[in-house]
């Protein structure tokens, strides 16, 4: 979890994935 708040793309990409889903 807190590589995902440190990593911005990392949430972006899992962002684009839940909409993309």
């Amino acid at each position: 979890m807190e590589t995902r708040m440190q990593d911005p793309k990392v949430t972006i990409c899992r962002s684009s994935q839940v909409e993309g889903a």
